[in-house]
């Protein structure tokens, strides 16, 4: 190969070339910078390693090839190669030397270079080995890209393929299809057995988008895209191939080991847009906060609704603030017998209009409080208020608090001073329901605020449990009271055998480790009566009372 072919193959490579004392204009420094556009010339070691540092931090990526002398001032080439291998141990490198010690040599082979050219440069010899360098940084190179647009587990092309392919388009048409069962699945069989299942549902998608002519893609590791290729589409026909689907899913089950595992999907739909993949998630959005099938996009669509949402409920989280209309909603918590044995705290805000008083539960405005800054404010007003509640009753009462109460808002400091001021009558009847996040297996400040709360006594229980960051090991390490059951296993579970099999994995978890469990969202007799068989302690819902403003024991106010 020549030297214009070569040129043509390095535009794209990025080179580092150190050289003690270069010449601008000399000869061999011309030619580099004519076979590569994009190179950085540095005089000495040290300033050879900062400048392949600085570049990875600007560009995200390191030097394609590094072209170095091993005799360089401040630090010695192979000194300055073997700190860039510590960073980058695949880097390319050509060293060129007039002279090497055997020494030098051995270091030379230890860090796998790619070559070594001996002063004086014969030109023939440094096209011909540059060439069979710039072949393997090429080939890795699109090796590397072929590899970043398919999904490893399904071998589907992946999300950046997808936008690669509709950033070609005016307009395009797809299906965004979202597992929603897969973390039960993962949590209940394990991850194995949750790839299998995506692995074969991926097979019966593809094996339908073949059919039709589509193109699947997989871009999270639970969400499917279905890509309608045709140049011009069939609206009738593209509606009857969804609800074809629909059909041949909701029938869809996947067999592993000997098990029929079957699973829920929501679908989101863009015909004919722009944005497609962003109108598509919005879609798939709305259809799960409508607890729907499937949601289609449509130009009536307000994109914009989302912010205008939040401008008006932070504007109400501030008015209610200021107002002091945070109020505490107590829901009771029965045993057995259906007695009350104690509370939980729901935060709701108060709105007057007009001669009208209702009281918003935080699902409108918890994440809005979040993303304004609100959060904290809210949820440090509704801490004060149930222990000023539990210092005129008798009442036990249960809180929730995140991951963020603990860290950010000082929750410690405020256990600590009930245990400074004796309290000790208030901790007794205090349940700190920690909300199970991610979070919450990695900060040491939960630790702590759970060491400090047990030893007050106060009760510690973990929220929303059966979720999909619950993690069975770390129960182990905190040891909490109570485990509440996360109410979307148990609303179905008189009718879900998916549900009804991981909360049996529960309660058995649980009994053995001497763990009190809660039934969150008790809406009915019929749920009732299978969490009570299961051997679930304490039950929570609709069905035994709704969250009101005030305690329904009269027994519970102190004399």
């Amino acid at each position: 190969m020549g030297i214009r072919q070569l040129i043509r193959n390095s535009n794209e490579i990025s080179v580092l070339y150190i050289e003690n004392n270069y010449q601008e204009d000399s000869t061999k420094v011309k030619m580099l910078k004519i076979i590569f556009p994009n190179i950085h010339l540095r005089h000495n070691g040290r300033e050879g390693l900062d400048a392949y540092v600085e570049f990875h931090k600007k560009n995200g990526v390191y030097f394609d090839l590094v072209i170095t002398e091993l005799n360089l001032p401040l630090m010695s080439g192979i000194d300055m190669l073997d700190h860039m291998k510590i960073f980058n141990n695949n880097q390319r490198t050509l060293i060129v030397s007039d002279y090497a010690k055997k020494e030098e040599f051995i270091d030379i082979i230890e860090l796998g270079i790619d070559g070594y050219l001996p002063k004086p440069i014969n030109l023939t010899k440094c096209i011909s080995l540059l060439d069979k360098i710039v072949d393997r940084i090429n080939f890795t190179k699109q090796k590397e890209t072929r590899l970043s647009f398919v999904d490893n587990l399904t071998k589907l092309e992946n999300r950046s393929a997808l936008l690669k392919r509709l950033e070609a388009d005016e307009a395009s048409t797809i299906m965004i299809i979202d597992v929603d069962t897969i973390e039960h699945i993962n949590l209940i069989y394990g991850y194995e057995v949750g790839n299998i299942v995506l692995k074969e549902f991926s097979q019966f998608l593809h094996t339908y988008c073949l059919e039709k002519n589509y193109v699947l893609y997989k871009v999270e590791n639970e969400t499917f895209v279905i890509y309608d290729t045709n140049e011009f589409i069939n609206f009738s026909a593209f509606e009857r191939n969804f609800n074809e689907l629909l059909e041949r899913t909701k029938f869809h089950k996947v067999k592993v080991m000997g098990m029929n595992i079957d699973f829920d999907t929501t679908m989101g739909i863009v015909m004919c847009q722009d944005k497609a993949f962003a109108k598509a998630n919005l879609a798939l959005a709305r259809a799960k906060q409508e607890n729907k099938k499937f949601f289609t996009y449509h130009n009536e669509f307000k994109e914009h609704e989302p912010i205008e949402y939040t401008m008006k409920w932070r504007e109400s989280i501030k008015q209610a603030i200021y107002n002091k209309e945070i109020v505490p909603f107590y829901q009771p918590i029965v045993n057995k017998k259906q007695e009350i044995i104690k509370y939980e705290a729901l935060m709701r805000i108060k709105q007057v209009v007009g001669e009208e008083t209702n009281y918003i539960s935080p699902i409108y405005f918890l994440d809005t409080a979040v993303k304004t800054k609100q959060y904290e404010a809210l949820s440090t007003e509704m801490i004060k208020q149930v222990l000023n509640q539990l210092e005129v009753c008798d009442a036990t009462i249960s809180i929730n608090v995140s991951y963020y109460d603990i860290k950010e808002i000082g929750l410690l400091n405020i256990i600590e001073n009930l245990i400074e001021t004796k309290n000790t009558d208030i901790c007794s009847r205090l349940i700190i329901e920690i909300i199970e996040t991610s979070n919450i297996s990695e900060c040491e400040y939960c630790s702590d605020f759970i060491a400090v709360a047990k030893k007050a006594g106060i009760k510690i229980a973990i929220d929303d449990f059966g979720t999909g960051y619950s993690n069975f090991t770390h129960i182990l390490d905190i040891k909490p009271d109570y485990l509440k059951i996360d109410g979307s296993l148990i609303k179905n579970i008189h009718n879900d055998e998916n549900s009804l099999a991981l909360v049996k994995a529960i309660v058995e978890f649980s009994k053995k480790l001497n763990i009190k469990l809660i039934a969150e969202f008790v809406h009915n007799k019929e749920v009732f009566d299978v969490v009570k068989k299961l051997g679930i302690d304490e039950f929570q819902g609709y069905y035994f009372g709704e969250p009101q403003n005030k305690l329904r024991w009269d027994s519970t106010k102190k004399q």
